[in-house]
């Protein structure tokens, strides 16, 4: 009895001492990638169809942009096809032109807040607390992972 719980305090020390503490962090954080909740944007007429579906815009020129930078891509879901807006500082009230067609483009302004999520690799996550389609104040719908605005046109 007394080797075996000799060779259980030689383990416990052994466990102690061989863990370096300026090792880093126990998640090696560059090879997380994170799914980033988004801002859903669906487009349809007055009778509910979706715009991006039936061919009224097309979904190569349809992109959300401040400048130069392009916050969007399209996504085809069950639901139907949606424009998925990245949410960052970059946008937060700021004016984003959504890019329709050549000869279609929008207003779209959104207020964020930001809030982390505790993980030991910090990343924000930010929730949509107003938005406005040219002008127009829109209901933000919250999804289980990202939130939704519909837009009529």
């Amino acid at each position: 009895m007394k080797v075996k719980t000799s060779f259980y305090y030689l383990l416990l020390i052994f466990g102690l001492f061989s863990c370096d503490d300026d090792a880093g962090p126990l998640v090696q954080c560059a090879a997380i990638d994170y799914a980033i909740p988004g801002l859903l944007v669906e487009i349809t007429d007055i009778n509910g169809t979706n715009l991006l579906d039936n061919g009224t815009y097309n979904t190569a020129e349809v992109k959300v942009v401040i400048g130069d930078t392009n916050f969007s891509r399209i996504m085809e879901g069950e639901d139907g096809t949606v424009i998925n807006i990245l949410l960052s500082n970059a946008i937060n009230n700021k004016d984003a032109q959504v890019i329709l067609s050549t000869t279609e483009t929008d207003i779209l302004r959104v207020q964020l807040t930001q809030n982390t999520t505790g993980f030991p690799c910090f990343f924000p996550i930010f929730k949509v607390e107003e938005a406005r389609y040219n002008g127009i104040d829109l209901t933000v719908e919250q999804l289980p992972f990202n939130q939704k605005v519909s837009i009529i046109k």
